[in-house]
């Protein structure tokens, strides 16, 4: 890598810079085991089978540090238990139970997933989160949600949007407003971050850096790079291709922009706002050049070596997880190594038929079935 961008912003920002905490949905690789044990719950008729594979999916989310975090619950249909409990001699006893169904969002502390019969007959995997205890009717209370109709989303101090959206929420400008919410329904409806994808969101986010206020501030400028860093994991690995510019003195004093190609592999070290610039097509007889333009555009920052090799968001061309030397980043490799890891799991040759299952919500608690 040997391209450099003009004006490079004073400092670089990334996710590690501020880490006020943020409510974030699973991962793309913990989504895919997610669904993968699901379909095979679905599938199965034995029983012991999917309690083994929820206890190897609530490994995953153990290892990744998820269980026992704040989370919240989104569904159209989720199921409050409430146990009132006394202590006693041997300890706690539950005295009374109940449930009730709500549409509400739900928060608490995420204690993993299990597999419950939510009609009495038909096992399905659920999401659990115990709710905050009602402390004066000592009332525990746990909200049960199917998977496939919840959104489970993470309080997580990794990626540090909130205060960033909430410091240009700010911002009295038309087009900050709009770009902010396009940005927002962009991240929702997109499962995979690639070249048209960032593209995509860069273009809004130099709409955004052109506006006075933002281009006056750092602090703003700052805000709208760490909204790319909740897009890219600082820890995988990526491949990419693109093009910068860099300044280039002539003999005669006068200065051009030199367009350089990109094509590596590296880590994400940071993420930072450059000099915008209008980048112009080779043609024949000419080669692709680049005029400067006075607002702001966001940009990667790769190490290459010891060396901050600066790249345009919006100029990268094709932009993906580099698989070959990086193979935990994979959703692919992520199911591979969770199958390699409990080769058993779901063996059709050695599936018994499945006895219906004889408790429903009620029964799991009061036989403390969970806890997988």
């Amino acid at each position: 890598m040997t391209c450099m961008t003009i004006g490079v912003d004073a400092d670089y920002s990334f996710s590690g810079d501020r880490e006020p905490k943020n409510f974030q949905k699973l991962s793309g690789e913990q989504r895919s085991v997610v669904q993968m044990v699901q379909g095979q719950i679905s599938d199965s008729d034995d029983f012991d089978r999917m309690r083994d594979a929820t206890a190897n999916l609530n490994d995953v989310f153990i290892a990744d540090g998820l269980l026992g975090q704040t989370a919240i619950i989104n569904s159209e249909f989720s199921i409050v238990v409430e146990r009132d409990v006394s202590l006693g001699a041997s300890g706690l006893k539950v005295d009374s139970m109940s449930e009730s169904a709500t549409s509400m969002q739900l928060q608490g502390v995420f204690v993993g997933c299990d597999v419950i019969a939510l009609d009495g007959k038909t096992p399905e995997l659920v999401y659990l989160l115990e709710l905050p205890m009602a402390t004066k009717e000592f009332k525990f209370r746990t909200a049960v949600a199917a998977v496939d109709s919840a959104v489970l989303m993470i309080d997580s101090e990794v990626e540090g949007m909130g205060e960033s959206l909430e410091l240009l929420s700010k911002v009295k400008s038309e087009v900050v407003a709009r770009n902010l919410r396009a940005m927002g329904e962009l991240r929702e409806i997109t499962d995979e971050v690639d070249a048209d994808y960032l593209k995509e969101m860069s273009l809004l986010a130099i709409e955004i850096l052109a506006q006075p206020e933002v281009a006056k501030s750092k602090t703003l400028r700052d805000a709208v790079t760490e909204i790319f860093s909740g897009l890219i994991d600082g820890a995988v690995r990526y491949a990419f291709e693109g093009f910068g510019v860099e300044r280039v003195e002539r003999k005669d004093g006068s200065v051009a922009l030199a367009v350089n190609q990109i094509e590596a592999a590296g880590y994400v070290h940071a993420i930072t706002t450059v000099e915008d610039f209008k980048y112009i097509p080779a043609t024949e007889g000419s080669e692709a050049s680049a005029e400067a333009r006075e607002t702001f555009q966001p940009a990667f920052v790769f190490m290459n070596g010891d060396e901050p090799v600066v790249v345009p968001i919006q100029y990268i061309t094709l932009f993906y997880v580099d698989r070959l030397s990086e193979e935990d980043a994979s959703c692919t490799s992520f199911r591979t190594k969770f199958l390699e890891e409990y080769p058993n799991v779901f063996n059709p040759r050695i599936m018994r038929i499945w006895k219906m299952m004889k408790y429903a919500v009620r029964n799991y608690f009061q036989k403390d079935e969970g806890g997988v």
